[in-house]
């Protein structure tokens, strides 16, 4: 809102304590979805590409059943 405003991007950061990039985040954010849109969001990823199959996993995990030695 400041930036919307007229407050420089560099300004608002050194007022918040932060660098540039967030601000950019935030405004961003802000024209994209209104005070919405700088709500929390989830870290996590929605995918995993590269993450093992239920299968595959399933089997390595009965492994030390079937053979405990």
């Amino acid at each position: 809102m400041e930036v919307a405003a007229g407050a420089s991007k560099t300004k608002v950061a050194v007022r918040h304590g932060v660098s540039r990039q967030p601000v950019n985040a935030w405004v961003r954010r802000y024209e994209e979805g209104d005070l919405a849109g700088l709500s929390d969001r989830p870290q996590r990823p929605r995918a995993h590409p590269r993450q093992t199959s239920a299968g595959v996993e399933a089997a390595v995990l009965e492994l030390p059943r079937l053979h405990p030695r």
